[in-house]
């Protein structure tokens, strides 16, 4: 199983989506911000991140660009998962350009296992 990261500020959609990871054998470690979540990708190097766009002090996106920037992450998997149906193109362009896939809440379990299967399928 996977090593995952999920960074959201959310503290209810960190719990479940953790709990769900979990059970499915997976090793989950959480952050709440961008910035909390690079100083987890030091900790854990984990094989997968998923990451909410919209977060007070650090947002997916400034934690997406400050990954990319690390020669070693440049190339760690990355889902986006938002419950932002409205993201403007811009954003949604660059969060292309930097790698990552894009998601909407609300999640099912099936939904999470395909997310999480294609992200390490691709670093795998």
């Amino acid at each position: 199983m996977a090593t995952l990261l999920l960074i959201d500020d959310d503290e209810a959609t960190l719990c479940s989506l953790k709990r769900l990871l979990e059970l499915e054998g997976h090793v989950v470690h959480t952050a709440r911000d961008g910035y909390e979540g690079m100083k987890r990708v030091a900790a854990c190097g984990p094989d997968a991140i998923l990451v909410d766009v919209r977060m007070p002090i650090a947002n997916g996106l400034v934690f997406l660009r400050a990954l990319r920037s690390h020669p070693r992450h440049a190339w760690t998997p990355v889902a986006v998962i938002t419950g932002d149906y409205f993201l403007e193109q811009s954003v949604s362009d660059e969060l292309m350009r930097l790698g990552a896939a894009i998601y909407f809440k609300p999640l099912w379990l099936s939904n999470l296992t395909e997310i999480v299967e294609r992200l390490v399928g691709r670093n795998g």
